[in-house]
């Protein structure tokens, strides 16, 4: 059960909710582990040059690793889409920090303020963490409830930082705006030194 929820996370992390379901993936997992390491031994054992993994003690080495590597296979994609998602949320976090920063300044409510800023935002993840979290807010949850999950779910470092400070001035009963000015200064920081 452990293991599923990991898988679960992963899935959430990948925006892939609709397209898999955990027990679909480790099903295809357990399927997996056996034909892919069948196949590449298969087409190894065909060439010449690979032929000296199959003689000695490594060879079990060998066949340990394929396993490993069959199992491990069908979850690529969906790390190669959590990795993407990422990229995505990294790239559109700080203009979108900038103009919640401007409209809150500018006498606007914390969460008018991000109404406005996702309704002008591009498609994208961190839009749809966005609505995802008025979502929440609709059903009840508490805004710090909200903002805990919108960080656990993008499994994004910059998003956890915002939304960790926005949930300590909310817990403090601080303002937001000078919260929110600091949130962007860094990222705008952080930008200029992955470019560089």
């Amino acid at each position: 059960s452990d293991y599923l929820k990991k898988l679960q996370q992963m899935i959430v992390a990948a925006g892939m909710e609709n397209a898999a379901a955990p027990v679909e993936l480790l099903g295809q997992q357990i399927f997996s582990f056996i034909p892919f390491p069948a196949f590449w031994l298969y087409v190894l054992g065909q060439i010449p040059f690979f032929g000296f993994m199959f003689e000695g003690p490594k060879q079990a080495l060998f066949y340990l690793g394929l396993i490993v590597l069959g199992f491990f296979f069908p979850t690529l994609r969906v790390r190669d889409a959590i990795k993407k998602r990422q990229e995505a949320v990294v790239l559109a976090l700080p203009d979108s920090v900038d103009l919640l920063t401007i409209s809150v300044e500018a006498g606007l409510d914390f969460m008018t303020a991000l109404h406005r800023v996702v309704e002008k935002q591009r498609p994208g993840p961190l839009r749809e963490e966005r609505e995802r979290f008025f979502r929440q807010i609709e059903r009840g949850r508490t805004r710090r409830d909200a903002l805990k999950e919108m960080a656990e779910r993008s499994q994004v470092d910059d998003v956890g930082n915002v939304c960790s400070a926005l949930i300590q001035a909310d817990r403090l009963g601080s303002s937001i705006a000078p919260v929110l000015r600091m949130q962007s200064d860094m990222l705008r920081t952080r930008r200029m030194q992955r470019a560089e």
